[in-house]
């Protein structure tokens, strides 16, 4: 689920990104021109059904987010 606060202030959720490829992401989308924020992860923002999985995703992969350079 998209972040609200990020998502009243105009950010779009794109993709979940490798730690190791967010770097090529934000060049990426910069050179098309969007601002881009990296979100960090939460284990609190998964179910508990998903056990221990989230504490191993957090530190790996990040959400980006990108919206419009203003003018």
């Amino acid at each position: 689920m998209a972040d609200p606060v990020l998502t009243a202030n105009g950010w779009v959720k794109r993709y979940l990104a490798d730690s190791s490829r967010a770097r090529e992401a934000r060049e990426l989308y910069a050179a098309m021109g969007y601002e881009v924020y990296e979100q960090q992860l939460d284990p609190a923002d998964f179910p508990s059904s998903c056990g221990d999985c989230p504490s191993v995703v957090c530190k790996g992969y990040v959400m980006i987010y990108t919206r419009r350079r203003s003018v």
